[in-house]
């Protein structure tokens, strides 16, 4: 793989991993008195598996060994599933991008909430990081 490909691969990953425990073990998650505790249980199964699928991204972008298509692909699709779960929570019922009380200007980017504008940054790079890869490999 790569070298470029592996340092997009290991971006993603820590943001990844980092991101969700800024995001979520704070007053607007974790520590929000009007989340339940079965919520506040949802929150840490989300920094589990972003740390998780950090990991594994690292592992993959980096292994010396083992075929190069199938680390290329794990990679990419370690670094891509929390992205893309993040991506389709929206669609189901009741969901918001922000609790009302936290629904302020400054969590927009481009007139878009800030979980889309990552959402699509770091998919794009995993995307530009897989099919440099891919050109490489053939």
């Amino acid at each position: 793989m790569p070298i470029a490909s592996s340092l997009m691969f290991s971006f993603v990953a820590v943001i990844t991993a980092i991101g969700a425990h800024l995001a979520d073990y704070s007053s607007t998650h974790l520590f929000n008195p009007a989340w339940t505790g079965h919520a506040k249980y949802h929150a840490g199964h989300t920094m589990a598996l972003s740390g998780l699928l950090g990991a594994f991204t690292l592992f993959f972008a980096w292994r010396p060994g083992g075929d190069v298509l199938t680390n290329l692909l794990a990679a990419a699709g370690f670094a891509s599933i929390y992205w893309i779960s993040q991506s389709v929570a929206i669609l189901y019922p009741n969901t918001l991008f922000f609790d009302p009380e936290f629904d302020l200007p400054k969590n927009y980017i481009m007139g878009l909430p800030a979980q889309l504008v990552f959402q699509i940054v770091f998919l794009s790079i995993t995307l530009i990081a897989f099919l440099w890869g891919l050109r490489e490999i053939r």
